[in-house]
């Protein structure tokens, strides 16, 4: 019995190393940003991924509508960079418009192919002040 109990940990034990590398490898990113910009390299937010496919999914929203605000929220530029020496290699780029009623998230998901594993960060931008205050949150993953 002790034989048997003993080779059946032994399998399960292999079995679950060899799946190891089939799980996805994510970090999780928020944000506030309250005027045009948010860099993750300036906010040393940095996420260390695996190499697979990569894809980006999360949403965001108005949490506050500042004095002389656009009725519809600009556009929000997401851009996903590695970090690596000398300039820096942009994985890709969308865009996603925010809903204009306050605290109603849009949700967004984007696939960028297969990266190699390295450190990587968000840049969320808009073209102009438009007086909408954003917040988001989300994961970028490897499988």
């Amino acid at each position: 019995m002790k034989q048997k109990m003993l080779s059946f940990l032994l399998v399960l034990t292999v079995l679950a190393v060899m799946c190891i590398p089939a799980f996805a490898d994510s970090e999780n990113w928020d944000f506030t940003m309250k005027y045009r910009e948010v860099n993750g390299k300036n906010n040393n937010e940095i996420h260390k991924l695996s190499k697979g496919t990569m894809e980006i999914d999360g949403s965001m929203w108005v949490y506050k509508k500042g004095s002389g605000h656009t009725p519809t929220p600009a556009k929000v530029y997401v851009y996903v960079y590695e970090d690596v020496s000398g300039k820096d290699r942009k994985v890709g780029s969308f865009t996603v418009q925010p809903y204009s009623t306050l605290d109603k998230a849009k949700s967004f998901s984007k696939d960028f192919g297969k990266q190699t594993a390295g450190d990587y960060y968000l840049i969320f931008a808009k073209s102009q002040d438009d007086y909408n205050d954003i917040k988001g949150e989300g994961k970028l993953k490897t499988n």
